[in-house]
């Protein structure tokens, strides 16, 4: 209290109101970063082996939405028709094209053309176990669609279970830009 019985007024030091300050930008802008351009995601499971292991945490730029066969994406899948769940596949082909999937010569042709996967796991005897049991599926993806698969194909939930199929491009969350492995 001052002398006339009058309490006195708190002064807050202005370097840390300015250290407050900057730290609300900074928080903001982090929100701002993560919902709208990047996110951080971990692998849970092995689907994307070798590329990806469990546990691994990806980047992922959510402004990278248009993508291409070959890209490594998150999208967002809802199986039940409930809450969204997430799932990391790469892009094997993009609206308007025909693809086959030969389990007895273990290749995909897209279009009619042979489409190389240097990526998959080949350490697997058999990299691309038919689970259907038919010897050949074909699809032809939808425009505004993208046909996706994990790498270790044969331990990978895609688009190729009737419960998830091609994954409508606004359910593309973003394309993965940066892996880092744990140890």
């Amino acid at each position: 209290m001052n002398n006339k019985g009058y309490p006195q007024k708190l002064e807050i030091p202005k370097s840390l109101l300015s250290w407050v300050i900057t730290i609300c930008v900074l928080i903001q802008l982090l929100i701002f970063i993560t919902t709208n351009i990047l996110t951080i995601a971990v692998i849970s499971g092995n689907s994307m082996y070798p590329t990806l292991q469990n546990g691994d945490i990806i980047l992922v730029d959510k402004t990278h939405t248009n993508v291409s066969r070959g890209d490594v994406v998150l999208a967002e899948i809802s199986p039940n028709n409930n809450d969204s769940e997430y799932i990391v596949k790469r892009v094997i082909a993009i609206g308007g094209e025909d693809l086959t999937i030969d389990y007895t010569k273990n290749s995909i042709v897209i279009d009619g053309i042979l489409f190389s996967e240097p990526y998959i796991n080949q350490e697997e005897v058999d990299p691309l176990v038919c689970k259907s049991g038919t010897v050949t599926e074909n699809y032809i993806v939808s425009e505004g669609f993208v046909f996706i698969m994990g790498d270790n194909r044969n331990f990978s939930l895609d688009s190729r279970n009737e419960k998830i199929g091609s994954i409508p491009k606004d359910k593309i969350v973003g394309k993965v830009i940066y892996s880092h492995m744990q140890k």
